[in-house]
């Protein structure tokens, strides 16, 4: 079966094989050869392979110098630049528009931005695959779009008959090869040639450039925590100031949470030696108001004051009955903290012996010390 029906999973795995350097530098090489019988195109030939012979050894040496030497940028998790997104934006522009080369301007142009697009489509389907990151393949789109802009400046694809089997002859490669050509194997002789050239047993591989991004990422996490520590801190500061002038000098506690304090303001009342002499007043806590920002910063907020919570505890030791503390009046913050009411000593129950199950003798507790102890 020449054409098999493929799986959804298997359609980015068949895209991304059309930037493969065994599928279209066959199709460049042929196109050329057939330019070159134009006078009028052998100017766009030669600037053509010019620029891809100068794009391709670009292309290798980011390779070579990552595998080889670890020279990427973790960052932006790049190891080199992606070879199939260069060769399809290098070579399927001018591929395109010069199957239409009969046709008029507009019709060229054309056929150059679907050549364009179907680069596009290659450079996706490498990050779909895995292949590549993102940066990876914007370089590669990059270095490939110059290579074809650059030749379409220096030399214009002439107005010449196109043979109806050069187009046919296209289309059947380009739909064959994808599905049945070979495994490509220019990834192994990188690798091979930068560990020659680098003299290491290894090649460097992306996760041991993440590596060197991990201890960065901590420094920075450590910085910012340092810094809304202080910003808390002055905050609260701050906070404690204006408490003083109004008279009331709440207690703080800091833990973690997921919002961090925007901004805190203080509700003017009682100072706490008036409170603690006030019998019938209930005491307020101080308000805190506070705006959610970022997670991971530090929160502070407002624990309850002890002198307040002993004085709720007498009174509602003095108008209690009983020695429960569940009364309604009993309304303090740290209740749910108190140990639980002892309950009353009971008087120490004889000793009881059952005698041949027919008599039952009483002991109490002096005779029993005086039995053992003498």
């Amino acid at each position: 079966m020449l054409f098999p029906p493929l799986p959804a999973d298997s359609v980015w795995p068949v895209v991304t094989r059309l930037g493969e350097v065994q599928i279209l530098l066959p199709a460049t090489l042929a196109l050329c050869l057939w330019l070159a019988w134009r006078p009028r195109a052998r100017p766009l030939v030669g600037w053509w392979l010019a620029l891809l012979a100068v794009a391709t050894f670009v292309t290798t040496l980011s390779k070579i110098a990552f595998l080889g030497w670890g020279i990427g940028n973790a960052t932006l998790d790049f190891t080199g630049v992606s070879g199939h997104a260069m060769f399809a934006a290098a070579i399927y522009p001018l591929l395109l528009g010069a199957v239409f080369a009969q046709q008029p301007v507009g019709w060229q142009r054309v056929a150059v931005g679907i050549g364009a697009a179907l680069a596009l489509l290659v450079a996706v389907s490498r990050v779909k695959v895995g292949a590549h990151s993102v940066s990876e393949v914007l370089a590669g789109m990059a270095v490939g779009g110059l290579v074809s802009a650059w030749a379409l400046s220096r030399g214009h694809l002439p107005r010449v008959r196109v043979p109806m089997l050069l187009p046919l002859a296209l289309a059947a490669w380009l739909a064959v090869t994808p599905a049945h050509a070979p495994p490509s194997q220019t990834h192994g002789w990188v690798t091979n040639l930068s560990l020659s050239l680098s003299g290491r047993d290894r090649a460097y591989t992306r996760l041991d450039l993440r590596r060197t991004l991990q201890p960065t990422q901590q420094r920075t996490q450590q910085r910012t925590q340092r810094h809304e520590v202080r910003h808390a801190l002055r905050r609260v500061l701050n906070l404690r100031e204006q408490a003083k002038t109004d008279g009331v000098l709440p207690r703080f506690s800091a833990h973690r949470s997921r919002r961090v304090v925007d901004t805190l303001h203080i509700t003017p009342q009682q100072s706490r030696k008036t409170r603690m002499n006030t019998s019938r007043t209930q005491s307020r806590p101080i308000a805190l108001h506070r705006a959610v920002a970022h997670s991971g910063a530090i929160e502070w907020e407002e624990l309850p004051s002890l002198a307040g919570s002993l004085a709720e505890r007498r009174r509602a030791a003095e108008h209690a009955s009983n020695s429960s503390f569940d009364r309604p009046e009993f309304g303090a913050a740290w209740s749910a903290t108190m140990p639980a009411a002892l309950a009353p000593l009971r008087e120490p129950e004889p000793f009881r012996e059952t005698l041949n199950g027919i008599a039952m003798r009483e002991v109490h507790e002096p005779e029993v010390f005086r039995h053992f102890f003498g």
